[in-house]
């Protein structure tokens, strides 16, 4: 594989040369992390940085590994995405314990968050299960798509 390259401002596209003043859009690009659910029940977290001036388009949840409670008292599998491990500022909280895959059902506030990321800033994808889990623990995956305007 070769190495990473890096571009230093939003890319756009269209067909008039140079400009977008015909049907020019702006290129989505996306980034994910995979976390892990803790046997303890604690929250656990994985941070995706977006740049400045994006919009989010949409997060995803999948689950690449189904948990097994056990012998444990977790019943539900919630997932949020915020500005901390306990926000759901971009992702509202979610149960997956029953859902492999998840865009979440997003509120007014939710939208707002995501049309103008005004400066770089960690999200945190977040797995929070509401007890112990004694078996096998879930992973779940969490892709962020944004254009950088």
């Amino acid at each position: 594989m070769g190495q990473p390259t890096y571009i230093g401002s939003a890319l756009r596209t269209g067909s008039d040369t140079l400009t977008d003043s015909v049907d020019g859009g702006w290129v989505v690009v996306s980034q994910a992390t995979t976390v892990t659910s803790d046997a303890g029940g604690n929250i656990t977290s994985g941070t995706i940085t977006v740049p400045a001036n994006s919009q989010i388009i949409d997060i995803i949840a999948e689950k690449l590994v189904n948990w097994t409670v056990g012998g444990g008292t977790a019943n539900a599998l919630n997932i949020r995405v915020g500005s901390a491990s306990n926000s759901a500022t971009y992702f509202p909280t979610t149960n997956m314990a029953a859902t492999v895959v998840s865009s979440g059902t997003l509120t007014s506030a939710n939208v707002l968050a995501r049309s103008n990321v005004a400066s770089n800033v960690a999200i945190y994808c977040s797995v929070d299960p509401d007890g112990n889990i004694a078996t096998t623990q879930a992973q779940i995956q969490f892709t962020v798509l944004y254009a950088q305007r």
